[in-house]
């Protein structure tokens, strides 16, 4: 007997040592132990993974390269790890493992003897391999093992590339090329708000390379924060133009004047190519300023800035009238804002008069919650492409209060008199409201009866109490009081009926007539 099996048998003492074993279980054990020393005696394919290359970028199929170097790992020792195998050895024998380099070149071993090394030592399967093998160029790695049987089996490849070459730009520093040299608001609301640029040819050129542009205020003197952004170029630009985009919110917000635009480009490997020639430009991006003045509101009596306004000169709504004078143009928006935004009783509107698109209608029921009080109107103009308005200057109007409020009606009230025997025993006195003027479902009505007791003391029975508008139909009922709470009141004396209407969403309320009848019995 010779080769592997001698020595399978040579070393299995065991069997010598058993003497008194019994036969069957002899023959059985040694069944076993052949059965899985053939299985790895006799495999065909030992399928080793593939060597593992710290630092490699991953590869992805829309790249050309495979197991790619990051070009600061290309000067250093590059850590490499064989994957742990399912490992086998015997005493008089030995396990080899070779590491090679481009097909031939050994770059690594270690051997095993049985003896010493029952079991697989992680740390040997972890080595550096030297810089000077990371030269430019394709490369493979892949290893060798033998076993102790003498079978040898080769792991999967492991492709690596190594490229230490920039990308190298066109003639003459390969500047941008624009199709202007000054940029005003008015060529970024005519370009979509942005100034385009091209990066013509450069040589070198792969998919993923990265390009960075700038905008500078030194062509020589910058910092990351001069960076525009930075894109990857995917395959169908590579050949062929590339277009940089310099929106207009990026200028305006880095301020007019000199600047200087101009770009590198960056491999996947990360060798980054000289800055491109800087291209100054004449920058003038931010809105020039409208003259804007103040609006006026027909009707109104005062100054251009400051006026008052009759509110009931404006039943069917305030015209607020953009001056002939301002600075509007083809394209431009206008909207104009009655009061704060947001404020009870403001409003907004873009909607100009069919027969003025000066004049602006402000809704007659945007009125009432100023009685009283002062508030600003103003207009913005919206450029097109262009976020932020022109914002006139303000006009402050005063409205004025206004009289002439109904007077609360009592069915039981006649000549100046509430007699308590009109109304039948467990009966109840109704009150009722004609309309007003500006009258809306958006106000609120409090109804209170005043008096004196017997005693002379003040009493007050409620009747509403913030109580909703309906309706603007020309009658509102306004509430009831119940005989029993009249009754509580001194007779020969004089009731006050009051009325307040609030405008403004409670903020405050407007006091109408009272109704003052006497109460007899």
């Amino acid at each position: 007997m010779t080769g592997p099996l001698k020595r399978v048998f040579m070393e299995q003492s065991w069997i010598s040592r058993s003497p008194t074993m019994a036969v069957p279980q002899l023959y059985t054990r040694i069944v076993r132990w052949l059965s899985g020393k053939s299985k790895r005696l006799f495999r065909q394919n030992p399928g080793y993974a593939a060597p593992i290359l710290i630092g490699l970028l991953p590869d992805d199929p829309q790249w050309g390269e495979q197991g790619l170097l990051p070009m600061e790992h290309a000067y250093d020792p590059l850590p490499v790890q064989i994957p742990a195998w399912n490992y086998d050895t015997v005493i008089s024998s030995q396990v080899k493992l070779q590491v090679y380099w481009d097909a031939s070149t050994l770059v690594y071993e270690k051997v095993w003897p049985g003896a010493d090394f029952p079991t697989l030592p992680p740390d040997d399967l972890r080595f550096d391999l030297p810089v000077r093998y990371l030269l430019p160029g394709t490369h493979v790695m892949h290893y060798q093992v033998t076993e102790w049987t003498g079978n040898v089996g080769d792991s999967e490849p492991r492709p690596v590339t190594i490229d230490l070459t920039a990308p190298v730009l066109a003639a003459n520093q390969g500047p941008l090329k624009f199709d202007t040299s000054r940029i005003t608001s008015e060529y970024l609301a005519s370009h979509d708000d942005s100034v385009s640029a091209t990066i013509e040819s450069y040589r070198g050129g792969a998919p993923g390379d990265a390009v960075t542009w700038y905008w500078s205020r030194d062509p020589f003197a910058f910092s990351e924060d001069d960076i525009v952004s930075t894109r990857l170029l995917g395959t169908h630009e590579i050949g062929n133009s590339v277009t940089l985009v310099f929106t207009g919110d990026m200028m305006r917000a880095r301020g007019d004047g000199v600047r200087y635009a101009f770009y590198c480009l960056t491999d996947r490997a990360g060798n980054a190519s000289s800055y491109s020639l800087p291209i100054r430009l004449d920058v003038a991006a931010q809105p020039v300023p409208r003259v804007l003045p103040p609006p006026r509101i027909k009707g109104a009596s005062g100054s251009a800035s400051y006026s008052t306004l009759n509110p009931l000169s404006a039943t069917n709504g305030a015209i607020v009238t953009i001056p002939a004078e301002a600075d509007i143009r083809p394209g431009d928006l206008i909207a104009v804002q009655w009061a704060e935004p947001g404020s009870t009783g403001a409003y907004r509107t873009d909607q100009p008069e069919a027969a003025n698109p000066l004049e602006f209608r402000i809704p007659a029921g945007r009125i009432p919650q100023h009685f009283g009080k002062t508030l600003p109107v103003y207009y913005e103009v919206t450029e097109p492409s262009v976020e932020e308005p022109h914002v006139s200057n303000s006009h402050t109007l005063t409205v004025s209060r206004i009289s002439g409020f109904p007077v609360v009606q009592c069915d039981n009230v006649s000549g100046g008199r509430l007699a308590l025997s009109s109304i039948a025993e467990g009966g109840r006195a109704l009150f009722t409201l004609d309309s007003w003027s500006f009258m809306g479902t958006d106000q609120f009505v409090n109804l209170e009866v005043r008096g004196v007791n017997d005693a002379g003391q003040l009493l007050i029975v409620p009747v509403l109490s913030e109580h909703p508008v309906p309706s603007t139909d020309s009658t509102m009922s306004a509430g009831h009081i119940n005989k029993v709470d009249l009754q509580r009141f001194k007779v020969g004396a004089q009731l006050d009926i009051r009325v307040r209407v609030s405008f403004d969403q409670k903020l405050s309320w407007q006091a109408f007539p009272s109704l003052t009848p006497t109460l007899y019995r």
